[in-house]
């Protein structure tokens, strides 16, 4: 564990007596010393700049450490965004990869239904052209039989 003092480099600017208030806990176990002697003129005004500079470090960093416990609060939220982002677009790029496996199938259909279309056109012409050749090849040669006729009507 790294010892506050290094952590926290501020903390070396607090007089013990800022730090004596500020964690009664460990004010209260310690046994009751003798108020140090009034230091004389020159030196209450030092100690007393130094606390009041103390306490202006100490509400900066306080301040600091509020401001980054908000940006990361705000980076957690941005990051919980991207992911659902990424989970959105994750399924998007799913749904498009069927698709595309859709579109190549009915690209494949068409081909094949164009393919069969020129088939079919081939053997209309040749049909038509069977039939021609059939028309002008002339009459059938008749056989002995006669063409049936209708019953007469009674």
């Amino acid at each position: 564990m790294v010892a506050p003092m290094k952590k926290f480099p501020l903390l070396n600017l607090l007089p013990a007596a800022l730090l004596a208030l500020a964690i009664p806990a460990r004010a209260a176990d310690a046994p009751a010393a003798p108020p140090p002697a009034a230091p004389a003129g020159g030196a209450q005004d030092d100690t007393q700049d130094r606390l009041a500079t103390a306490l202006r470090s100490f509400s900066i960093v306080q301040e600091e450490n509020n401001q980054l416990k908000d940006a990361a609060a705000k980076d957690a939220s941005d990051k919980s965004n991207l992911a659902s982002q990424l989970d959105s677009a994750r399924r998007n790029i799913d749904i498009l990869k069927a698709q595309a496996a859709v579109a190549t199938q009915v690209a494949n259909l068409q081909l094949q239904v164009r393919q069969l279309q020129e088939q079919i056109a081939s053997l209309v012409a040749e049909n038509a052209d069977l039939k021609f050749r059939l028309a002008a090849a002339g009459p059938r040669p008749s056989s002995g039989t006669s063409v049936p006729t209708r019953p007469a009507q009674q």
